[in-house]
């Protein structure tokens, strides 16, 4: 689900304006994000200035990375340097925020050309280094919650267990994300 989550915020900051005389998605892209971490920091605050220049709210905003790049920035002592007023610790490899931002670091974020499973979580991803959201950029309808079945096969002598769910993801409001890329 969470990676599925984050294919379609990656798309949804490659859409277009869902709505006449709205802004689209966005997509900033620099070589250097993968590798150097005060680009990538100053590709947070790009993020930010692009969103407030959306008028997408400042509140409920998150930025997202694989654990490459999120450790990459919690190295970065000048974004979590105490004269800076930064948040975070090298002694405990985390980094709070940046931009205002809080970083979540996650496995989920895209790294591949996703080419099969349903149509709308489908692209190229192979370039994308991290994702920067609103919460209202993406959304997701849930039909039926996790449900398990279990059932004793005396047949096997074993369990069959079942589990299944409903649910589906989409795109709302493409201004309010911002996909970082490598390329």
């Amino acid at each position: 689900m969470d990676a599925n989550i984050a294919q379609v915020m990656a798309l949804t900051a490659r859409e277009s304006s869902t709505i006449d005389g709205q802004a689209g998605g966005t997509t900033l892209s620099n070589a250097d994000y993968p590798s150097d971490s005060a680009v990538l920091a100053s590709g947070l605050f790009d993020a930010q200035q692009t969103l407030d220049e959306k008028n997408v709210p400042e509140n409920d905003r998150n930025a997202f990375f694989l654990p490459a790049q999120y450790y990459l920035l919690a190295q970065n002592t000048t974004v979590i340097n105490q004269w800076y007023d930064g948040k975070g610790s090298i002694s405990e490899g985390t980094i709070l925020k940046i931009a205002g931002l809080p970083i979540v670091k996650t496995n989920s974020i895209p790294s591949t050309n996703v080419t099969d499973g349903p149509d709308a979580y489908k692209g190229d991803f192979s370039n994308t280094v991290g994702l920067v959201a609103h919460k209202g950029s993406t959304g997701t309808v849930k039909l039926m919650d996790l449900a398990a079945e279990s059932e004793y096969d005396i047949r096997r002598q074993g369990t069959l267990m079942v589990a299944k769910y409903a649910v589906g993801h989409g795109i709302l409001r493409p201004e309010a994300a911002v996909e970082l890329a490598k390329a």
